[in-house]
């Protein structure tokens, strides 16, 4: 067995509500189990990289096999026949067994995590308001902004918030491993986590990102090993993130090889013609499904923190927006081509029409007839809630949801947004990048030939549709774009 501490430092604050209320606070919530959880999301983005996601692989040459032992083989791949015919990942549900276990197995590993209890504070903190009304202020709007969801203010009374764990603030993960293998790729995974993610909620913005500063052995002894978010002279933030990828991969092999069930997967790459958009299920690091670029308008500080706030920056003024409100609201806009009839020579770039989709939802709810409205915002992240609308009768909100098919069944799902916000350390001061990871918005698409994705959303009101056009091979563009002007070339070409 093999027992590790691993000491962390939060980059960012983290944000965990756990179960408990205290008063109008909620308790911290960060977990082993939370943890665990966040290791097998990314531990699935690798996979496709490391073997055959479809299926799984058996020996058909068994000639000079010892009898007990072919027919011990031949019992096993009875059994793994029967266990995941019915799975559409059979190799990845088989491998994810092996590392997170399942119903049938147990997980080769445990964590469990300690904190300093003085280095948490409620996120309310951020937000101070004043008794009189005509002279509210929020100190922060900016971060505000960002953790919307992790506090509900309602008629100026705080009703509830959660907590987080200071910027700064140092934790511990402790580890529990059956073999060195085992505990050679979590700790891998730690360091990919660390370095395009984090532990908590909001981390799609930028919360909950942290590093790694020692790790110590069953006798308290520092190892001097470490893993920090910078970036040295010259060294792209997509190489160091490919030298991680590449170490999950060996000690993924190496553990399979250690466990002797290496035979049964084929390392074959699983998504087969990358040179064309594949989309799965879920966000994947497969060659053509992720995509890195830093964001030069975004001036680099000391502290992170100073960087959430120019990202999520609120104004009045559109010109003076931060990165991500400016990019939600060109992402309002879009463009809608329309027949000319009377000329049928137009040039096709001017046979469209501009459109602004929260005008479009408001139309719908204050119509007779459903209508059919590109919501591209949903994008950044499903569900998303356009509320405070214009509208006749009582309701003035509506909710679209990621379309999630259950056997038989339709049910509104969530979508993680596919930009993710990564500060990386870069000399003496930290700079944004994007990280886009590819993936189907939902189960209901339709795959063009010039891949532009069509998903469909579902709404709470009947009477608006949601569907969203996303063009994967321009993605990078739209976002890399001067985003001031929202009316702008919306398909980001």
């Amino acid at each position: 067995m093999i027992y590790r501490k691993v000491v962390c430092k939060a980059v960012t604050p983290i944000i965990s509500k756990g179960p408990n209320k205290e008063g109008k606070t909620y308790d911290f919530g960060l977990t082993g189990q939370s943890i665990k959880g966040v290791l097998h999301y990314w531990f699935r983005a690798v996979a496709p990289r490391v073997i055959n996601i479809y299926e799984l692989s058996f020996p058909k040459d068994t000639t000079g096999m010892d009898p007990e032992a072919k027919k011990k083989l031949e019992k096993q791949i009875e059994e793994l026949r029967k266990r995941f015919e019915n799975e559409k990942y059979k190799g990845l549900k088989f491998l994810e067994e092996q590392i997170f276990g399942s119903q049938n197995k147990r997980a080769p590993f445990g964590m469990w995590v300690e904190f300093e209890e003085r280095d948490l504070e409620p996120i309310i903190n951020i937000v101070e308001y004043y008794d009189n009304r005509s002279k509210r202020t929020r100190t922060d709007y900016s971060l505000a902004y960002s953790v919307y969801g992790t506090v509900k203010i309602p008629d100026d009374k705080v009703e509830r918030s959660a907590k987080w764990l200071r910027a700064g603030s140092k934790f511990e993960i402790y580890i529990t491993a059956e073999s060195q293998e085992v505990f050679d790729v979590i700790f891998a995974l730690l360091k990919l986590t660390s370095l395009v993610g984090g532990f908590g909620a909001k981390t799609t913005k930028g919360f909950g990102q942290f590093e790694i500063v020692d790790v110590f052995d069953e006798n308290d002894k520092a190892l001097g090993i470490k893993f920090e978010k910078v970036l040295d002279p010259n060294e792209p933030l997509q190489e160091k993130i490919d030298k991680v990828l590449k170490e999950v991969r060996i000690q993924t092999v190496k553990l399979l090889d250690a466990k002797n069930v290496s035979k049964f997967l084929g390392f074959e790459k699983s998504v087969k013609d990358e040179q064309n958009i594949t989309l799965l299920e879920f966000p994947n690091f497969t060659n053509n499904a992720y995509i890195v670029f830093d964001k030069e308008e975004v001036k680099p500080d000391r502290d992170p923190l100073n960087l959430i706030r120019n990202l999520y920056r609120a104004s009045q003024d559109p010109e003076k927006l931060g990165w991500y409100r400016a990019l939600k609201r060109r992402l309002r806009y879009y463009q809608e081509v329309v027949q000319n009839r009377e000329n049928k020579n137009v040039s096709p770039e001017n046979n469209f029409i501009s459109k602004d989709s929260v005008e479009e939802i408001i139309k719908g709810l204050n119509g007779k007839d459903s209508v059919d409205v590109e919501v591209r915002s949903a994008f950044l992240g499903l569900p998303i809630q356009y509320s405070r609308l214009k509208v006749k009768g009582s309701v003035d909100k509506v909710t679209f949801y990621s379309i999630v098919k259950l056997s038989d069944k339709t049910e509104n799902g969530r979508k993680t947004s596919p930009l993710r916000i990564i500060f990386v350390k870069t000399g003496q001061e930290y700079a944004a990048y994007c990280l886009i990871l590819k993936s189907h918005l939902s189960d209901e698409f339709v795959e063009q030939a010039d891949s532009t994705i069509r998903y469909t959303l579902k709404s709470d009101n009947s009477k608006v549709n949601g569907h969203i056009n996303i063009n994967w091979n321009n993605v990078e563009s739209l976002l890399k774009k001067n985003l001031k002007n929202e009316r702008g070339d919306v398909n980001g070409k």
